[in-house]
């Protein structure tokens, strides 16, 4: 018996551990880049809609620098509250702010990172948390 609570506790972990993404987050581009997503901070919920804002860094290929850049998105998303995870469907990046690029390498950016937030999991008690920071915050700054 506890053999097999000890097997049902591994694979229910290992289940846990794929489902949760971990931040930041790897996209790679078509062209040889990578763009790496560091983890959401949520602005709101309403109904199935999450906003959020996130930093970024862009490593061209053939460069050794990164670019810095952030972002600001919205998103239909899908709760699982048994599993406790916020999956998001459909972002849609609002606003994207990084120095020093042309608009059509910004169109590009754009659409790695809707293509590549689509599908990833959240935590739904983590993501709850920062949205209660995020009101707290907005009150003591008026």
């Amino acid at each position: 018996m506890k053999r097999l609570l000890f097997t049902l506790s591994v694979i229910l972990a290992a289940f846990a551990a794929r489902t949760q993404t971990s931040w930041p987050q790897t996209l790679p581009a078509p062209d040889g880049g990578v763009l790496k997503v560091y983890e959401p901070q949520p602005d709101s919920i309403r109904d199935n809609a999450l906003t959020w804002r996130s930093a970024f860094s862009l490593l061209e290929s053939g460069s050794t620098n990164p670019s810095l850049g952030s972002f600001r998105a919205v998103a239909t998303i899908e709760t699982e509250r048994d599993q406790r995870l916020v999956t998001i469907l459909a972002p849609k990046v609002l606003q994207l702010d990084l120095p020093s690029v042309d608009p059509a390498a910004l169109r590009r950016i754009k659409a790695y990172l809707e293509s590549g937030m689509a599908g990833l999991s959240l935590s739904l008690d983590e993501l709850l948390s920062q949205l209660d920071m995020t009101t707290a915050e907005k009150k003591s700054f008026p």
